[in-house]
């Protein structure tokens, strides 16, 4: 045997005696059934991912919006004792151990990038008077658990203190210069706040060449996390969380994103009572697509897709011992029920895709049991080996993941949650929780409300934005 075939193989048993490197894609308000159980969006590395894994049907979020989502996440908590009540009440509770640092502590290079949203409430430290200038020095970044980090705000946050940027995306765009379609050179930042519809900000500086691909957010995101990954430690595994602004609104594409939509059809809300949206896109005079529609939002979803295969490629270079799952951290409305955003304990709000693939993991299968999105940071811990910290009720769905029948699932109840107020607030206008459970072929969701219960059901007979069986009970609470 030569020398060089011995250090091969040397390698390759070493590479498997090493826990494997996590890289967790993750979308903003991607909504459970916009994945590739629909047939009319174009995303082949979301089907690859999903033939070379295992895809659920039925994945929920912990709440309804993004901070406290995160951070239940983060804390492997449920939505009462995750510390963060609503996106505007307090960042992450650092006193609370995370399973990032978890992670470092069982010898994980951990990363973020993006718009994680665990330090949301203060804009990254900025409204605290903590310099926000550097990406990778952030307000509690090392506390809470990343080894290095590119961490910046998303889509509206981005141009809340416009015309002065104050986190790491707005600087970029505010340094660079972008020409429109007639020549003329304009600041980028003043472009992109034009095309997210900023009031006050003139809107013809918005057009095909103002708005580039090469300056959108989530490809922003995509170069950020192959900077992290070409600057990680080869001795080590690694964790790669990579926080993609979209697609949530505003549904703001580029003209080449718009155009790939033209003529093309997607499904039409459940249960719109008001003027039905047209399915099918419109043509948007070959500039980019302002509107919130559903073809902006397959749009976003489509370049998603791409980049995720830039990830995942750069990913799979830097340890081809990688595990890579896709999720989000809750869905979009996208006017079910005559409604929009999240916030709401409906099926297109509560529920997102999740697919995993990597080495153990079960290939091209299919669960349909309900599983709980927090579970994943106990399975990380799980696969690296890693303690648990304490007071968590996240559970790893390894066992789930690699095979095992749904009967034998890590969990029969996902819980799920989200009140108007802190929690330190007397009498919000809606404070709900609900419990979803398989039972026999059936799953059911039940719904308990203090004060107005956001988005109730409509009279109408039509299903949860969904084809599965549901069962809301409505119990209001005094």
């Amino acid at each position: 045997m030569s020398r060089y075939l011995a250090a091969v193989l040397v390698a390759a048993r070493a590479a498997r005696a090493r826990p494997p490197s996590i890289l967790f894609l993750m979308p903003d308000q991607w909504r459970h059934d916009w994945d590739t159980r629909l047939d009319e969006l174009d995303v082949p590395n979301l089907r690859s991912l999903a033939a070379d894994g295992t895809r659920f049907e039925q994945a929920y979020v912990q709440a309804v919006v993004c901070a406290p989502s995160r951070s239940c996440m983060a804390s492997l908590r449920d939505y009462d004792a995750c510390g963060v009540a609503t996106n505007a009440a307090n960042d992450y509770d650092v006193e609370i151990p995370t399973y990032f640092s978890a992670l470092q502590d069982a010898g994980y290079h951990t990363m973020s990038t993006g718009k994680d949203d665990l330090t949301k409430a203060s804009a990254l430290g900025y409204l605290l008077n903590h310099s926000t200038h550097n990406a990778s020095d952030t307000y509690h970044a090392k506390e809470l658990g990343f080894s290095d980090s590119i961490r910046y705000s998303g889509k509206n946050d981005v141009i809340s203190t416009y015309p002065e940027p104050h986190e790491a995306y707005g600087y970029m765009l505010n340094a660079s210069t972008v020409q429109l379609d007639n020549g003329t050179t304009v600041n980028a930042y003043a472009a992109h706040a034009a095309c997210h519809g900023k009031a006050g900000v003139d809107p013809t500086l918005c057009d095909a060449a103002s708005f580039p691909q090469n300056l959108y957010e989530d490809d922003w995101t995509a170069q950020n996390a192959v900077t992290l990954l070409d600057r990680a430690p080869a001795d080590r595994p690694f964790m790669l969380w990579v926080s993609f602004p979209g697609p949530h609104p505003p549904f703001a594409t580029t003209a080449a994103m718009h155009a790939s939509t033209v003529n093309r059809t997607w499904p039409l809300a459940v249960d719109e009572q008001k003027t039905p949206r047209r399915a099918q896109c419109e043509d948007a005079g070959g500039g980019p697509g302002k509107p919130r529609t559903r073809c902006n939002y397959a749009a976003e979803i489509e370049n998603l897709d791409r980049l995720f295969g830039t990830v995942l490629d750069a990913a799979t270079k830097r340890d081809p011992n990688i595990i890579a799952c896709a999720f989000s951290d809750h869905g979009e409305m996208l006017d079910d029920h005559d409604d929009q955003d999240k916030s709401k304990p409906w099926q297109g709000a509560v529920a997102v895709p999740l697919i995993c693939a990597g080495p153990g993991i079960s290939r091209n299968r299919t669960v349909a049991a309900p599983a709980a999105i927090y579970d994943l940071g106990a399975t990380a811990l799980d696969w690296a080996g890693a303690t648990q910290p304490p007071n968590t009720t996240a559970c790893s769905m390894r066992g789930l993941l690699e095979g095992e029948d749904e009967s034998k699932r890590n969990r029969t109840i996902v819980l799920s949650g989200l009140r108007e107020t802190s929690w330190n607030e007397p009498d919000p206008r809606f404070d709900f929780r609900l419990a979803v459970g398989a039972f026999g072929n059936t799953t059911y969701k039940y719904v308990c409300c203090s004060g107005i219960c956001p988005g109730s059901p409509s009279t109408a007979p039509l299903p949860d934005a969904d084809n599965y069986t549901r069962a809301l009970s409505w119990l209001r609470r005094p």
